[in-house]
This record gives C-alpha cells, sequence and structure tokens, in this order.
C-alpha cells in the first residue's frame, strides 16, 4: 500500500511539480509581506534555504524543494519590500524636493492638472508629479522643486487605498510643482520601443476622440482599460451588471493581439520563430500602451507560452503557463500578490479553466465556459472588495463579450 501512495506521489510531483514550486513561492511571499521579515529572519530562511536544497538533493527528499522555495519567496519579498522603504525615505511628505530625474510616462490631465511619473536618476522608485500647463513628454529629462503631499486617509476598513496602491507600482510620493518649477533640461525620447508603442496609443485615442462623447469613453475603457472618463454612476451599472471587467484590458484583447500578430506573420511568411517573435512584440507593445497593469501582464506572458506551443507543435498546459506567469509577475514586483487587480485577473483565469473541464468540449462550451467561468471565479472578490455580487452578469457577460471583441479589433485596427 505503501509503495502505492508513492508511486501516486511522485506522478503527481512530475506533473504539478513546477505549479507547486511557484505557488510555495508566493506563499513565501505572502508570509513575509504579512510578517514584516527583518534581517535575522532573512538570514535564518538564507541557511534554511541552502538546507533543504542540499538535503533535497542528496537524500532525494524532493518535498525539501517546496521548502527552498518557501524561503525563497520570503527573502525576496523581504529584499524588495524593505528597499522601497529606503528609498521612500529620502522624499518625506509635506517637505520641498528637488528632483533631477526622467519622464517615465506619457503625461495625462488630471483636471487642471499635468500627471506624470519621474524616476529620480539612480533610484529605484518613482515620483508622481502634478503641474499647471507644463509641455513635458515621456524621455524628457527633468528638474522638479516641488512639495511632497501628505498621504490620502483611507477612512473605511477594507476600501481602495490609494497610497498602497501607488507603493505597489513603486510611487512613494506625490509632489506638487508649479509651472516654473518644472525644467525641461534635455529633450529625449527614452526607450525607443516604449516610444514607439506611447505614440501607437495616441493614435488611437485620437481616432476613439473622433466619436461622440457617449461611445467615446466606453470604446477607450474597452480598447485601452481607460475609465478616467466614466461617470460615477456608469461605473456603478457596470459594476452591478457584472460586465465592469470588458473595460479592463485582460485576456481577451490580448488574444486579438495575437490573431493580428498571426495574420501579419502568415501574411509576411514568417517562420516559427519570426511568428513567435512576432507574438512577443505585439504583446510588449500592447503590455506598454495599457501601463504594464497585472491582468495586462499575466494574459501576455500566457499568451506567448500559448503561442510557442502551438507554432513549435507542443501541448499547452493552461495550469502550468498561469502558475509561471504568477511567478514572472510576482518577480518583478513581489507586492503585487496584494493587489486586486491581480488577484481578480488570477482567479478569473482559473475559474475559466475549472469551468472547461466540466463543459462540452465544441465551440458553444467553451464560450460558455470562458464567461461564466471567469464570472464565477470572481464573485467573492468582487464581494469582498466592492461588496458586489450579481447573477445578471452571468447572463449579460456572454452577450456582452462578444460586442466588445468586434469593438477592440476595430479599434486595434484604427492604428
Amino acid at each position: 500500500m505503501w509503495n502505492s501512495v508513492k508511486n501516486q506521489l511522485i506522478k503527481m510531483w512530475q506533473l504539478w511539480a513546477l505549479p507547486m514550486l511557484i505557488g510555495a513561492f508566493g506563499m513565501g511571499i505572502l508570509c513575509a509581506l504579512l510578517t514584516n521579515f527583518h534581517a535575522a529572519a532573512m538570514v535564518i530562511c538564507a541557511l534554511f534555504f541552502v538546507l533543504c536544497l542540499a538535503l533535497g538533493f542528496w537524500k532525494g527528499w524532493y518535498g525539501l524543494f517546496l521548502v527552498a522555495a518557501f524561503c525563497t519567496g520570503c527573502i525576496w519579498a523581504s529584499i524588495d519590500v524593505e528597499g522601497l522603504h529606503r528609498e521612500a525615505a529620502l522624499y518625506p511628505e509635506d517637505s520641498v524636493l528637488q528632483v533631477q530625474g526622467v519622464v517615465t510616462d506619457a503625461p495625462v490631465w488630471d483636471g487642471n492638472w499635468l500627471k506624470f511619473t519621474v524616476k529620480p536618476e539612480g533610484a529605484g522608485v518613482k515620483l508622481l508629479i502634478y503641474t499647471q500647463n507644463m509641455p513635458v513628454a515621456y524621455g524628457d529629462k527633468v528638474y522638479i522643486t516641488g512639495k511632497a503631499a501628505k498621504q490620502k486617509q483611507t477612512w473605511n476598513e477594507g476600501s481602495f487605498d490609494y497610497n498602497k496602491y501607488l507603493f505597489t507600482n513603486k510611487i512613494v510620493a506625490t509632489v506638487f510643482a508649479s509651472k516654473n518649477e518644472v525644467i525641461v533640461m534635455e529633450a529625449s525620447k527614452g526607450n525607443p520601443f516604449i516610444w514607439f508603442a506611447l505614440k501607437l496609443r495616441e493614435s488611437v485615442e485620437n481616432a476613439i476622440a473622433m466619436l461622440p462623447e457617449q461611445q467615446a469613453k466606453f470604446v477607450a475603457g474597452m480598447v485601452l482599460g481607460d475609465k478616467a472618463a466614466l461617470e460615477g454612476v456608469e461605473r456603478q451599472i457596470l459594476s452591478q451588471t457584472g460586465i465592469m471587467h470588458l473595460f479592463t484590458v485582460s485576456g481577451g484583447n490580448v488574444a486579438y493581439v495575437v490573431m493580428l500578430a498571426f495574420a501579419l506573420a502568415g501574411l509576411c511568411r514568417f517562420k516559427r520563430w519570426g511568428k513567435l517573435n512576432m507574438v512577443i512584440v505585439f504583446v510588449a507593445l500592447l503590455s506598454v500602451m495599457t501601463g504594464f497593469s497585472p491582468p495586462v501582464l499575466r494574459s501576455s506572458i500566457m499568451a506567448v507560452f500559448a503561442a510557442a506551443a502551438l507554432i513549435f507543435g507542443e501541448r499547452n498546459h493552461g495550469f502550468t503557463a498561469l502558475f509561471l506567469a504568477a511567478f514572472f509577475c510576482l518577480l518583478w514586483r513581489p507586492l503585487f500578490l496584494f493587489d486586486a487587480g491581480f488577484q481578480l485577473s488570477f482567479a478569473a483565469t482559473a475559474g475559466i479553466f475549472f469551468s472547461l473541464g466540466f463543459l462540452p468540449n465544441n465551440i458553444f462550451g467553451k464560450y460558455l465556459g470562458i464567461n461564466l467561468g471567469a464570472q464565477l471565479g470572481v464573485a467573492a472578490l468582487m464581494a469582498y472588495y466592492f461588496n458586489i455580487f450579481t447573477v445578471v452578469g452571468l447572463i449579460l457577460s456572454p452577450l456582452a463579450s462578444a460586442a466588445s471583441g468586434i469593438i477592440v479589433i476595430l479599434g486595434l485596427l484604427a492604428i
């Protein structure tokens, strides 16, 4: 009997080794973020990591690799968060700052203020800058004198924490500067790839702006994930009907981009590596255009794995790709683990995979599984974060998804 159980465990390990290791890595990050690991704990984790790896290889106790992965997650998250706090202390709130750095995104208007982020020279963090009527562009080298704002207070427990959102995205201070306090030292295009992607986004925005105002803000949400123009009542209706996810750039948008990449690669008669590189370039452009949000990063990584499997004739294991996407996202930013967008995106995808396993393997079953699975996967998180649980979304989502797909394709063709 013991040998039978042992064989079953070995088979399970061979099939799910990578997802289990990544899951242990994520649990390590969770533990570090919840317990505020200190230097002594990091040293102990590092020693335990070495011991588990040594015993795992020497004795063949492969379960210890999970412990090693857990320790790795603890150490990685601790190093990242401590580094952020250390750099954040250089920009105390309610103080006058003088910063020289590079504009890292395309400036946008927020009411009467022009908003953009700046990465100070030699820093690994960013500052959110608000100024008035000052023409700056992505890649410009600027010198800014301004006052760091006090952090916004979160009064209701469980409500959206704007400070935490900024910190997750490595923005450690918000600085207000007048027009004369922002000096463009050198106009530059920065990274050519990012500059090109932002220009593509601008061309899509210009095409959308030609539509009537009411239609334009909905199309902008579906194509670019830009919900800034939506009014409070409109957001509430979309949330209550369960179709707000259509206004977040994620798997559907990436899928259409991948199809366009395959079509263009076919017209150019590219071979296998040419097709894969075309897919990578297209999804990378979309990621930059939409601001590297967790749903887009998750979808893009999974799309590249799926495209590689299709091109090279290999089997695509969805859950393995999902766990790999989580690993790369958390490797880049461990704090994504507490990001609502990250959690919703991965929960929706897991719900889809589970639903597809119980529905008929045909077009109707797959379409229904994708829409219903996503809704069921995020139901608990939607109730927790937004106090919303709607049955109407289970009916409307499949219908609205078809219409949004056409809109997204037309929006992408507008480039």
